[in-house]
Parts: C-alpha cells; structure tokens; sequence
C-alpha cells in the first residue's frame, strides 16, 4: 500500500509537469518575439529594424517569446522572477516565452557556469506599460536610423595601397 501512494504521487507529479511543459512550449500566436544572443559575458537583445540593447524591455499586458542563440560556450537564460529557465547552445535557436502582467523591474541571469566573468552576467528586464515600450522602441530606431551604414562606413574610408 505504501508503495502505491508513493507511486500514484509521482504519476500526479509527472502529469502536472508534463502539463505545464506543453503549456510553455505553444507560444501564443500574438507573442512579441525578441532575438536573444548570448556572448561572454552578457546578453544582446536584438528587437528587429536595427534595435538592439543589453537590458530587456518588453510591455505589459503582451506575451513576448526570446529566440536565443548563443556565439560562444552554453549559458542559460534564468528569468528568475517569472520562474523561468532555458538553455542557449551555440549553433542551436532554443525559445522561452512568458507574460508580463505587471510594470516591474527584475533580472536575468545566465544560471550555467559560463567561464571567468559568469557570476557578472546579468542584466535588467523592465516590464512597462506599452505607450512605454512604443515610445522607447521608437527613440532606439531613430538612434539607428542616423547611423551610417555599414557600406557607406567602408566606402568613405581612404583606400590602402600596397607597396
């Protein structure tokens, strides 16, 4: 008998699990979706038309999905405060993706040993109100916009002869 409880608990445990990951893995069809990448020693998040940062920001009231990439070693992303964690692998596009209820200031945290300056990366993920987001988004791609491009860099510079 004890050993049926015992074993009837873990099947309950293993059915709720098994639940909640199907339910992380279906991204909402509506999700924003940010690009991750990961490099020694902080993340870049890239949100398309040129805007990129090393802070997360996302609105509230929007479920936002992160493509992650790693360009080195194997980090994890842990979102602590959303009690959320995923693996990023070099040559791998792995996803999490989760809903910001609230306006809140919180951390990510790369969560595996990832060499010397590990225990420093990290970086901020503000949760706004979307009029926020809209605005800050719009900010960073006038900031992009009046950059040069990266041909126009290269074909202003003097060319080099060889002697």
């Amino acid at each position: 008998v004890p050993a049926a409880i015992f074993m009837a608990d873990d099947f309950l445990l293993l059915a709720k699990g098994w639940s909640l990951w199907n339910i992380q893995r279906n991204v909402p069809p509506n999700a924003l979706e940010i690009k991750v990448t990961a490099y020694q020693w902080y993340f870049e998040f890239d949100y398309g038309n040129g805007v990129t940062d090393t802070d997360l920001m996302v609105p509230v009231g929007k479920p936002v999905v992160l493509r992650m990439t790693s360009a080195d070693v194997i980090h994890s992303f842990g979102l602590n405060e959303y009690r959320l964690k995923e693996d990023i692998m070099p040559g791998r596009i792995t996803h999490i993706w989760f809903y910001p209820d609230k306006p809140l200031e919180s951390k990510v945290v790369c969560v595996e040993f990832c060499g010397n300056s590990h225990s420093e990366m990290f970086s901020t993920v503000k949760a706004v109100p979307p009029a926020d987001f809209e605005a800050w988004l719009a900010k960073n791609r006038k900031k992009t916009a009046n950059l040069p491009a990266a041909a126009d860099v290269a074909s202003a510079e003097p060319a080099q002869t060889r002697q």
